[in-house]
């Protein structure tokens, strides 16, 4: 009898075509915000309250069956923080307060807290993700109570994954892009265990021992689409791209322009020496 493939290879599996089109998309914005520290900073910024936000539901709702598992390592995981540290080498100490994120990285976290949460919020504070404002996280009163905590996991899982696997590569990018001094700049690629290999697995048995029906493992598929759409919506807000394209080409242009500007110099003058007539004879 044959066994039905895990939840999260069937979640790899109905991704696969959407995972295409983010990669490429990923990849063609990720040129463009190596051109310059602060972009690259901001592209950061973009998913830093998804983070967040993926990483207080973990852990309000540390209990639940569908996120015990990951909880027991969310020490290792978590990459809010890490983001955050980096974000200060990017963008400087009062970032927070500086940037804020795009309307489509506000509409991700609403989605993920619309779709899947009811929130009650202190009548004396500002909701959470409404201030954007880390120094107000202490200060912020949010009771959340999931309808359906499971439907989260395609995002813990897709999020996570991605920069276990993926962010070897762009580690690797950034660090040739900015040459960041040790221990800056690359925090959010930073995992305190000895093999990512290993963590990934790990993540992967966590969501996979979370008990689901048929009809649960439908909304978790549509689900694992659902987070592509909103990365990529996320990735395309990253505005900026256009003005640093258009700086890279001048920039090459005028560099093309001065090599082929001396090129032509030099063999204007070699050809003229050639022309010239030889007055000295031998005899």
């Amino acid at each position: 009898m044959e066994t039905s493939p895990l939840l999260t290879e069937q979640m790899r599996a109905a991704t696969r075509e959407i995972h295409s089109i983010s990669d490429k998309l990923v990849n063609l914005k990720l040129v463009v915000a190596l051109m310059d520290k602060k972009l690259y900073g901001r592209a950061l910024l973009l998913f830093y309250y998804v983070y967040v936000q993926l990483e207080l539901i973990m852990k309000t709702h540390k209990n639940h069956a569908a996120f015990s598992g990951l909880y027991k390592i969310i020490d290792e995981i978590a990459r809010a923080d890490n983001i955050a540290k980096d974000l200060e080498f990017y963008l400087g100490e009062e970032w927070n307060t500086k940037y804020q994120p795009t309307q489509a990285t506000q509409d991700y976290v609403k989605y993920v807290n619309s779709q899947n949460m009811t929130v009650f919020v202190s009548s004396n504070w500002l909701c959470f993700f409404f201030s954007f404002a880390l120094e107000l996280c202490e200060k912020v009163f949010v009771l959340l109570k999931l309808q359906n905590p499971t439907l989260v996991l395609p995002y813990c899982y897709h999020m996570y994954m991605a920069m276990l696997a993926g962010g070897v590569m762009i580690k690797k990018m950034v660090k040739r892009s900015f040459t960041p001094p040790e221990g800056q700049g690359l925090n959010c690629f930073a995992f305190n265990v000895d093999s990512n290999k290993a963590l990934r697995h790990t993540i992967k048995d966590a969501i996979n021992a979370v008990p689901h029906d048929e009809e649960t493992k439908k909304l978790l598929l549509a689900e694992s689409v659902t987070c592509f759409k909103l990365n990529n919506q996320i990735v395309q807000s990253l505005d900026g791209t256009g003005n640093h394209v258009m700086k890279f080409i001048l920039k090459w242009m005028v560099i093309v322009g001065l090599i082929l500007a001396t090129f032509f110099c030099f063999y204007s003058r070699f050809y003229q020496t050639k022309l010239k007539p030889n007055h000295f004879h031998a005899f």
